[in-house]
């Protein structure tokens, strides 16, 4: 049996961040996951129907990760939550961590030395984001992403 292998993709709870989950919910995306040798996906996705309003196509990227949990199909396995209580735990866990630009979530992925790709929100009401990103990046500890490119 092949060992597990995970990526543990979070958004915060904050801000939701459907662009980000639809980007990595892809067919596309999933294959290269799976051929880089990962079993598994986390999945902290923040939509909620308190919040899912927020952008017109978060209950279809909310619709599409619970198709992806219960799919027989899917090269990888998939868990999905709206909240995660200790997320430092999940991310202890983890063999790769994509991320919003969450203060928490880059402490403890550099805490637990993990890899990691960090995702600025344009859409966030806090856009330090992006100059934190993308200095962390400059200085080696992370990879700053975009949700419009293709990074594997």
């Amino acid at each position: 049996m092949a060992p597990r292998k995970t990526v543990l993709l979070t958004v915060g709870t904050i801000e939701p961040f459907p662009e980000l989950i639809n980007v990595c919910i892809t067919p596309t995306f999933l294959s290269k996951l799976a051929s880089l040798g990962f079993t598994h996906l986390f999945i902290q996705h923040a939509l909620s129907a308190t919040n899912i309003s927020v952008t017109p196509d978060s209950q279809t990227v909310l619709n599409r990760v619970n198709d992806l949990v219960n799919s027989t199909t899917c090269p990888l396995k998939v868990n999905a939550y709206l909240f995660v209580a200790n997320l430092s735990r999940e991310i202890a866990k983890s063999d790769l961590v994509i991320s919003h630009v969450g203060t928490g979530s880059i402490l403890d992925s550099l805490r637990y030395v993990k890899r990691l790709v960090v995702v600025p929100n344009a859409n966030a009401s806090d856009n330090p984001q992006i100059g934190l990103a993308r200095e962390l990046d400059r200085q080696g500890y992370l990879v700053e992403g975009k949700v419009e490119y293709d990074y594997f």
